[in-house]
């Protein structure tokens, strides 16, 4: 017999193409799988996104296999939650805890609620289904923050002691600071003139900097009209580098568009001086945005009434380095700053360079270890950080670059190992084990894979061989945080138990420790 007619053939580029129009990208995302032609024509659908819907079919076939979350970390898993919230996709979220191992928490609520998900919000504020109450006030500030007005209406119907002025004002602020005019407005009208009362703790004046913060200037302007001119700014110190104490600040950090002319308009309007210093508000961008962040450094310290003051580079260089901005770095640098400058203090620097190497920051701390002050940074504390978020990349660049430091940290308590293990990056255990970083901390190093909650970070360690604790301290963590499915995992990996268990049996201990599934217990009963 002639083989069966293979039916995706028929599927040419613009047959594809014309589906895929009426879809979703994340329906998009799921044709891929078809054919190769599919897969070649929807490339650009690749990456699906968790927090918008997802087919249950698709999200129950990848989530549901055993094994699905092996390689995440206990963070990974909560935010795999917190996204499948997001999607307002019930089935998928009651997947997505089971494949976690997790139970739901108010974080999955707020994150529901902030996109929207009226859905995923009633089904996680069902009785019985959250830990404790549900503090709503914060939930509806996540709604808030989110521009969901149909959130924040559930909120209120779910706990009606939020009806008060004094809330209403609060969200106002939280929608303001995140643009949404139009959610800002329905809360201050049900806020009536509590929202413009200086007096009143300061509402009015918190208002107008959030809205600085995240709305463009023409609301601005009216906020402050309404709160009663300018006397809102009254009280608030110019020389703060804090957002919500400095109003220029809060406008030269804005994520709107027309930040510059907001800035221009507050120091036109009072006739304030500006600090150098209010340079420190682009550090808030995004590392990503550095051109954005650079534009706006340079244009402040462009103005004729902003010179760079001596301190410039202590209080700037060294908050820059924390947010990954290298832009900014190799433009203070070169602008010859540190020849009149305070010298940055060594723990500012190296709590910077240890901020930087936990988020990556490569760059910057390249910019950073060749600068004039590079020799006063602890760089075993930059490797031990990016050791701890299992940032390779740094790891190698401070392995090739300063070896010395590098072998200090491999040879101090608790060992690189153990904070990469922590870290439950699995390509960062083996690269810290293969260079070295594994002289100190072998034993501990499976206790910090537990609290990683990644079962390949336990299996690898495993693998690499190395001696394992006997004091059954791995197996306490897994039950102090309820990673189930690392104690069977521990001892198929033949991890000892030692007299830890012989104290109270480790099934004692599970019942005790309370909401362990039903098939752990049960294996547990089975071996005695």
């Amino acid at each position: 017999m002639d083989p069966a007619p293979n039916c995706s053939a028929v599927w040419t580029p613009s047959i594809i193409a014309c589906i895929a129009s009426k879809l979703s990208s994340n329906e998009a995302s799921c044709l891929r799988v078809v054919n190769e032609a599919a897969s070649e024509a929807l490339s650009e659908h690749a990456t699906i996104q968790l927090s918008q819907p997802v087919p249950v079919w698709a999200f129950k076939e990848r989530w549901s296999q055993p094994g699905a979350c092996r390689s995440l970390t206990r963070a990974q898993r909560r935010q795999l939650v917190s996204l499948t919230a997001s999607s307002n996709i019930v089935p998928n979220l009651e997947v997505a805890l089971a494949a976690s191992g997790l139970p739901p928490c108010e974080e999955d609520l707020k994150a529901a609620a902030g996109s929207g998900a009226l859905d995923s919000c009633r089904w996680l504020a069902e009785p019985g289904r959250l830990a404790g109450p549900v503090r709503w006030e914060e939930v509806m500030r996540a709604a808030a923050r989110g521009g969901q007005e149909a959130a924040c209406d559930l909120c209120l119907a779910s706990d009606p002691s939020l009806r008060n002025d004094k809330t209403f004002a609060s969200m106002a602020q939280a929608a303001a600071l995140h643009g949404h005019v139009m959610l800002m407005d329905i809360m201050l009208a049900a806020a009536g003139e509590y929202a413009y009362r200086y007096s009143n703790e300061e509402e009015s004046g918190r208002l107008f900097i959030a809205a600085l913060d995240g709305c463009d200037l023409a609301t601005v302007q009216r906020v402050c009209q309404q709160a009663g001119g300018r006397g809102v700014w009254q009280g608030y110190n110019w020389g703060e580098l804090t957002q919500h104490s400095c109003p220029i600040v809060a406008a030269l950090g804005s994520h709107a568009p027309d930040w510059q002319a907001k800035v221009t308009w507050l120091l036109t309007a009072e006739g304030h001086t500006p600090y150098a210093n209010y340079c420190l508000a682009a550090r808030r961008l995004p590392a990503s945005a550095g051109a954005a962040a650079l534009e706006r450094v340079v244009w402040l310290a462009s103005q004729p009434y902003c010179a760079l003051l001596p301190e410039f580079s202590c209080w700037s260089f060294s908050p820059f380095v924390s947010s990954g901005h290298a832009e900014v770095l190799e433009w203070i640098l070169a602008s010859g700053v540190e020849k009149v400058c305070i010298r940055p203090p060594p723990s500012m620097l190296s709590s910077s360079g240890a901020s930087a190497a936990r988020e990556g920051h490569l760059a910057a701390l390249q910019v950073l270890a060749r600068s004039p002050w590079g020799s006063d940074v602890d760089m075993v504390a930059v490797v031990e950080a990016a050791a701890q978020a299992g940032r390779v990349e740094v790891l190698v660049w401070a392995w090739e670059a300063f070896r010395s430091d590098w072998d200090a940290a491999c040879a101090r308590t608790p060992g690189l190992l153990t904070w990469a293990a922590r870290s439950g990056s699995v390509e960062a255990i083996r690269w810290v084990h293969s260079h070295g970083g594994g002289v100190v901390g072998q034993e501990a190093a499976w206790s910090g894979a537990v609290e990683s909650g990644c079962q390949a970070a336990v299996e690898v360690l495993a693998e690499l061989g190395g001696p394992m604790p006997s004091d059954g301290s791995p197996y306490a963590r897994a039950l102090e945080l309820r990673e189930w499915a690392l104690l069977p995992l521990l001892h198929a990996q033949g991890v000892p138990m030692g007299g830890w268990a012989q104290e109270r049996p480790l099934l004692a201990r599970a019942l005790e420790a309370g909401a362990a599934p039903a098939s752990l217990l049960q294996g547990l009963a089975g071996e005695g």
